[in-house]
């Protein structure tokens, strides 16, 4: 589990609190009471000593230590999902309206937790942040100043409380009310027992993390679906030690058509009576600009295309059975990058006339069209066929493996941006076995509080582009 995923964040930090209040008890006789006014005395002396410095100092080695500091304080509130020092405060005291300091200028009147964070944000950090960088600017005449500005601005639009990715998305999307302390039991597990499971891309990341749980917690039958590979190999003769009875191994190139359909054909001559769930999981983002051999782009056509065709298939077999049919979508948030609107050019046969990403950003927005047009037309009113598409998360995958991002960003990403792999699969559990999603949608996470939001009234997913790119998949099927 990485450094800053949300569950090591909370262990950490009361790991911390619980060290420093048993190293200042046994100096105040194992009052708590003491301790707390201790602890806020070195807290009010610790600010003081930081902003004087800031302020007053003309020495330039001084003067970097202390702004050295000052971005550490800043950024270790958004770690600790406050003030460390003000937790450690509000424990001893055992005072769940105690903000730290701050509180004390409030203390003869009643008011709310975001009252004086706020005060803390604009009457203090705010104002603090922007002398600093005039100081530099006019003062020192130094470009540390840009760094700065580069650092603070975008704190000064969010709360501590607050993930930064969900300040992002949230102004497109109204929260959907869900339980966020919903986690899967035994009520759920039964859903899917003696049930036939097919998903793409599994030997890493949340296809693998999602195998192994239900592997470990549903007697479910799987058929995983992967590019040959010597890792496929490897992945194939692992499981197969334990669990050759439930699982199917198909090789699946999502990269060429040809594949995909042979692979349903065995996928049927497995199960002429049909499957129960479909996850398409398999992707490649950032990947150079090359032409598959059915002559599109390759992320076009492995994110989008080949997934698309591979549910045409399944849905067209499904309108003969009575059992329920439920398809999971991995897709991602990026289908909101501003200005990227829909373009038909996309799924015409070139693959070079635009940037990476923008490819990567239209295979998702075109699958969420392409879904669209089947929930509206295709299937509307049938309820054994349910759709589904997750937005998971940033996650520590192999997503970027053929990426054409340099080694360094990539590395930032899954060290300081990405969360764990574990966290995305349970937001796939969410979507699979909970009672509450009874309905077809575009969920994602709610980045501060663990639950999912679904997604409403999406301007770009539009009735006319979506029949647009729906019939270029039914053309790419009846062409084979």
């Amino acid at each position: 589990m990485g450094f800053f995923d949300k569950e090591t964040r909370i262990k950490n930090t009361n790991l911390i609190i619980d060290k420093i209040i048993k190293m200042i008890l046994p100096f105040t006789f194992n009052s708590k009471i003491i301790a707390g006014y201790i602890t806020t005395i070195i807290h009010i002396l610790f600010g003081i000593t930081v902003i004087s410095n800031l302020i007053k100092t003309d020495n330039n080695h001084t003067l970097y230590i202390f702004t050295i500091i000052w971005i550490l304080v800043i950024y270790s509130n958004y770690y600790f999902k406050g003030c460390i020092l003000a937790r450690v405060e509000k424990s001893l005291f055992n005072d769940d309206n105690w903000t730290g300091p701050a509180s004390l200028v409030f203390f003869f009147t009643k008011v709310n937790k975001d009252y004086v964070n706020n005060f803390i944000k604009y009457c203090i950090a705010a104002p603090m942040c922007t002398y600093l960088i005039f100081k530099y600017i006019f003062l020192k005449k130094n470009y540390i100043a840009l760094f700065l500005m580069l650092i603070y601005i975008p704190l000064l639009m969010i709360n501590p409380q607050y993930n930064l990715f969900d300040n992002i998305f949230i102004k497109y999307t109204k929260k959907y009310l869900f339980d966020s302390d919903i986690i899967i039991n035994d009520k759920y597990n039964n859903k899917y027992n003696n049930k036939i499971i097919v998903i793409s891309g599994t030997t890493s990341g949340i296809g693998n993390d999602f195998v192994n749980f239900l592997l470990n917690n549903t007697n479910s039958k799987l058929v995983l679906l992967n590019r040959t590979s010597e890792n496929f190999m490897k992945y194939k003769n692992r499981l197969n030690e334990k669990y050759k009875k439930r699982i199917n191994f198909i090789e699946c190139d999502f990269l060429n058509f040809k594949s995909v359909k042979k692979c349903y054909d065995k996928i049927n001559k497995l199960y002429p009576n049909g499957i129960d769930c479909l996850i398409n999981n398999a992707g490649i983002t950032n990947a150079n600009n090359v032409c598959t051999d059915d002559g599109y782009n390759v992320q076009i056509q492995t994110n989008f295309l080949s997934h698309a065709l591979l549910m045409e298939l399944f849905i067209k077999k499904q309108k003969k059975r009575k059992e329920q049919l439920e398809i999971l979508n991995i897709s991602s948030i990026s289908h909101f990058i501003p200005n990227n609107e829909y373009n038909k050019f996309m799924l015409y046969k070139n693959c070079t006339l635009y940037d990476s990403q923008d490819y990567y950003q239209q295979s998702k927005l075109c699958m969420l069209l392409y879904i669209n047009y089947l929930n509206k037309n295709i299937i509307n009113n049938k309820s054994n066929i349910k759709i589904y598409s997750l937005h998971p998360g940033i996650i520590k995958t192999n997503l970027f493996e053929k990426s054409i991002l340099s080694t360094h960003i990539q590395y930032i990403l899954n060290n300081f941006v990405c969360q764990d792999v574990c966290n995305s699969t349970k937001k796939i559990q969410f979507i699979l076995f909970n009672n509450k999603i009874n309905n077809n949608g575009f969920y994602y996470p709610n980045y501060s509080s663990d639950a999912l939001n679904k997604l409403n009234n999406d301007e770009m997913i539009n009735d006319k582009d979506s029949k647009n790119v729906y019939l270029k998949i039914k053309s790419i099927l009846d062409e084979l």
